[in-house]
């Protein structure tokens, strides 16, 4: 029976020592929202001779989306075997949000016939523009941290012509920065409602009967949009 023969002595083994980066998130309070926008609204009398009413409602809206506090971002960029984002990772202080506009109206003709206890209702919705924008980012960052002392050092025109370093500035494509617009847009919808007795109410619906929605080109690709019409039946009793 042989005898188990010890181990190599692990203190032989080679190694080299490194120092390596790594992070977690933390949430905080940098984040901002600014809305602006305005609304109308515009109710006609009853025009006799037609037995119709036409409500008005639209809306501008701009909402912008913004970070205010620095972000510290890794690169994925591998040199030497060894990737960058382990030895440095930037800070950045960059406006990360986007600006979103959009403009809609909803016109609506409210036809009654006493006579026949019928009410026509006629609803046109228009979305006349939607636009996101992208804000500006600088991808020089302003300051990084170096894994071989954990301290926060500034960026400078020295740091540009390291060969680790300068792989922190990132090189954005103007176009991820221009505003992406959706143009006008516009469906129309349809209810026929019918007064039975004191108490009931039977309504048929039909929305997106008709509609326009053209294609458009955005950023080299053709996008074609459709809507589907669904109908449907609704009854109203009051007790």
């Amino acid at each position: 029976m042989s005898q188990m023969q010890a181990g190599r002595d692990y203190h032989s083994l080679p190694y080299t020592e490194r120092q390596v980066l790594d992070g977690y998130q933390k949430a905080g309070n940098g984040s901002r929202l600014v809305k602006q926008g305005i609304e109308l609204a515009f109710t006609s009398q009853r025009i006799h001779a037609l037995r119709t009413r036409i409500n008005v409602t639209g809306a501008w809206f701009r909402t912008l989306y913004t970070n205010s506090q620095p972000m510290f971002d890794a690169v994925s960029t591998v040199i030497d075997n060894q990737p960058v984002r382990e030895q440095y990772v930037g800070l950045y202080d960059w406006n990360d949000g986007r600006l979103n506009d959009r403009v809609n109206t909803n016109v609506t003709f409210d036809t009654q016939i006493p006579e026949w206890r019928l009410i026509f209702t006629t609803s046109v919705q228009c979305m006349w523009m939607i636009r996101t924008r992208q804000m500006w980012k600088n991808g020089t960052p302003t300051a990084y941290i170096a894994a071989s002392d954990g301290q926060l050092h500034p960026y400078t025109t020295e740091s540009l012509n390291a060969p680790r370093l300068s792989q922190l500035t990132r090189n954005y494509n103007a176009d991820l920065f221009r505003p992406f617009t959706v143009p006008m847009s516009a469906i129309v919808n349809l209810k026929v409602t019918k007064e039975i007795g004191r108490m009931m109410r039977l309504s048929f619906f039909a929305n997106k009967i008709l509609d326009y929605l053209p294609d458009y080109t955005a950023n080299g690709r053709t996008i074609r949009r459709n809507a589907s019409p669904y109908f449907g039946v609704e009854a109203g009793l009051s007790l």
